[in-house]
């Protein structure tokens, strides 16, 4: 048994108003999560105003198909709400002197060109899966993640 996790990238930064909202509605949702039936042992958060991190604990029930539909349902109607989007896979994180900052892949490219981040540039992987993955290399440099594809 593992602990899964799933991470969303806003396509924009929240406002303290929006984490107020998600953090209502996903603590509801996490704590009524179900798989066949069982609850789901799950927790969320919100980091930097950019990313929602969801995370099950599968000692007791493993998430299952219909409970992984059910969270990405979640997930899209909180976004409908707020008008953002958790599902672009398009958008990059990355920090520079100035702090965490967000653009398009191919703005990362164009930054790349210009050597504004390279391949020690913090960034952030959200294609982690596991919570053990995510506490060791969630947050780690251009080179060692998918991220060096944009910097070649």
């Amino acid at each position: 048994m593992s602990n899964r996790i799933w991470i969303y990238q806003a396509d924009r930064f929240l406002s303290a108003s929006e984490n107020d909202t998600i953090n209502s509605f996903m603590s509801q949702f996490v704590e009524n999560w179900q798989a066949h039936g069982v609850g789901l042992d799950a927790s969320f958060e919100l980091r930097n105003n950019l990313f929602l991190i969801l995370k099950v604990k599968e000692e007791k029930q493993e998430a299952t198909g219909c409970s992984i539909d059910a969270s990405v349902h979640a997930i899209k109607e909180i976004q409908e709400q707020l008008g953002l989007n958790f599902f672009n896979r398009q958008r990059v994180a990355y920090v520079d002197e100035q702090g965490l900052k967000e653009c398009s892949m191919a703005e990362f490219k164009s930054l790349a060109k210009t050597g504004t981040v390279g391949a020690d540039t913090r960034v952030f992987n959200n294609t982690i899966t596991s919570v053990e993955e995510f506490e060791k290399n969630w947050e780690t440099t251009a080179q060692l993640s998918w991220h060096k594809m944009l910097i070649g």
